[in-house]
């Protein structure tokens, strides 16, 4: 398995979560990065507010960066009262709908971000999303 993400890996994440946002007739944005938080791979759909990407970005930075999906980032910024400002950081949000990318040994290789749905509809294409280049 890759040490890194790859372009197959993105394309094959960002196919997933365009074809639902064209099979529901909703506009979605998608950014891959790496395990740094560069984008790597970045989508956004017709008719989608370009700020979309935006907040993609930030989503998928975060994830990138602590290694935990927008979910557990944003449970742990309230069960422990964090705010995010104290990492110092202004690329990280807690909003939620990100997932790291981990290689088949475990290893973090990037992060994906989806906006444009709910925050709980982004979360659940960025975990299936994750999963396909698992398999």
């Amino acid at each position: 398995m890759a040490r890194q993400i790859t372009y197959e890996m993105c394309k094959k994440m960002s196919d997933y979560v365009l074809e639902k946002g064209f099979k529901a007739n909703r506009p979605l944005a998608v950014v891959i990065t790496d395990d740094a938080g560069n984008i790597v791979y970045a989508n956004i759909m017709d008719g989608f507010h370009v700020r979309g990407i935006s907040f993609a970005y930030h989503k998928a930075y975060t994830a990138a960066k602590m290694t935990r999906t927008g979910r557990e980032f944003k449970e742990l910024c309230q069960r422990d009262n964090i705010d995010v400002n104290v990492f110092c950081d202004p690329k990280m949000t807690t909003l939620i709908g990100s997932s790291p990318v981990r290689n088949a040994n475990g290893e973090a290789i990037g992060a994906i971000g989806v906006s444009g749905w709910t925050s709980d509809e982004d979360q659940q294409l960025c975990d299936e999303a994750v999963k396909l280049i698992l398999e």
